[in-house]
């Protein structure tokens, strides 16, 4: 009698049936480290288990003890009907209590953003409404974590493997997705709150004010929150689906696609950067040269970024359909460039009395926010119609 042909026929017995290890061994009242040292045919089913185990698997005890079917019928190397359903209901009833988990998660972390604004303006103590925030938002980030972590034990089952890889990557990607929504729902719930906390003082109606509020969180936090949702969801998805962080090359990258971007992008650096710190060279006599020369390099810089990606696309015919929308993207960078001289004003006030004059350099924040929210917008859409665009091409390759 050889082990290994026990271990084997008990391995491909149970995965016919649509079973786990720690099914079969639930059934046979052992642990499941035993089923798998059988199947890796480092020992053998005791003799009082072989009568348990062919009734399990509807053989008869000489069949697994010779490791094969007597009869002529084989054993099944792929799931049969019965086990193909079995398959999809722990799929689909993991994907149910996953979903579950992130609707009790996000009702956590919003019902504790509720309470922070509650107590905040409602007792004028929005340090006790922090306190109170942050631990429904741990219970929200406990409660995902647990959630997430037993799906992907489902999906990191054997039996995941005889799944066919639409529904397999269907159900990681769903993990991807409402996993990353629960945890980004956290994150900004304690970060739209911070703004609440420097104001508060022992004396009544010391909460910052609503308007006040508002405009610290339309101009210093909403921006940085969509940047951090579009950079991060990305890398996050690949790590929950693939495994990994980083974006294997696509072939779509082609080597003149990343030389127009990077001439592009420094040209619109250079003249973003002159436009903003261009006022230090204004001088109090009107005779502002240097200036003029400068401000003359940077308006070179914006129309250099219109004429290399109109270049590009009537150069590279073969390669146009890759190169039109990022260099459309890139010359209509010019726009919210052209408008960084106007964030930064410089004047002179002359006092008579001491003959003395001073200088004074103002910069316009609401301006600075206008540009980065322009450049992010322009990104944005041409980033959907590029992204569309591929994935229309991939299947008409297909």
């Amino acid at each position: 009698m050889e082990k290994k042909t026990i271990g084997t026929f008990i391995a491909v017995l149970r995965k016919a049936n649509g079973m786990t290890q720690q099914e079969l061994a639930d059934k046979l009242n052992i642990s499941n480290k035993a089923v798998s040292r059988w199947e890796r045919n480092e020992c053998a089913p005791d003799i009082s288990l072989i009568p348990a185990i062919a009734e399990i698997f509807d053989v008869t005890c000489d069949e697994l003890l010779k490791g094969e079917r007597i009869s002529c019928e084989p054993v099944p190397e792929k799931n049969p009907p019965k086990a193909e359903k079995q398959l999809k209901a722990i799929i689909n009833r993991s994907a149910s209590g996953f979903r579950m988990s992130f609707w009790i998660s996000m009702a956590v972390a919003v019902a504790g953003l509720v309470c922070m604004f509650g107590i905040s303006y409602g007792f004028y103590r929005p340090v006790i409404g922090f306190s109170v925030m942050m631990l429904f938002e741990v219970a929200s980030f406990v409660i995902a974590v647990i959630g997430l972590n037993k799906a992907r034990d489902v999906a990191n089952n054997e039996l995941f493997e005889d799944v066919d890889e639409t529904t397999a990557q269907k159900f990681r990607k769903m993990l991807g997705s409402y996993s990353f929504i629960t945890f980004f729902t956290v994150f900004a719930s304690i970060a739209v709150s911070i703004p609440l906390i420097p104001f508060e003082s022992d004396y009544i109606e010391s909460v910052t004010a609503p308007d006040y509020y508002f405009t610290v969180f339309s101009k210093f936090i909403f921006l940085p929150l969509v940047i951090i949702f579009i950079v991060l969801r990305s890398p996050y998805m690949r790590w929950v689906t693939t495994g990994t962080f980083f974006l294997k090359r696509e072939k779509y990258t082609c080597k003149n696609l990343k030389k127009m971007n990077v001439i592009q992008f420094i040209l619109i650096v250079s003249a973003s950067v002159i436009g903003l710190l261009g006022g230090y060279l204004r001088t109090y006599d009107g005779v502002n040269t240097v200036y003029n020369i400068v401000a003359g390099v940077a308006l070179g810089c914006m129309l250099a970024d219109i004429i290399i990606g109109i270049n590009f696309i009537v150069k590279y015919k073969e390669e146009r359909e890759i190169l039109l929308f990022p260099a459309i993207r890139n010359m209509l960078y010019v726009f919210p460039a052209f408008l960084s001289d106007a964030a930064h004003d410089v004047r002179w006030t002359h006092y008579f009395a001491d003959d003395r004059t001073v200088r004074y350099d103002e910069w316009n924040a609401d301006v600075i926010y206008f540009i980065l929210c322009a450049y992010l917008l322009i990104f944005l859409v041409f980033e959907i119609i590029i992204r569309v665009k591929r994935k229309k091409t991939e299947k008409d390759v297909q």
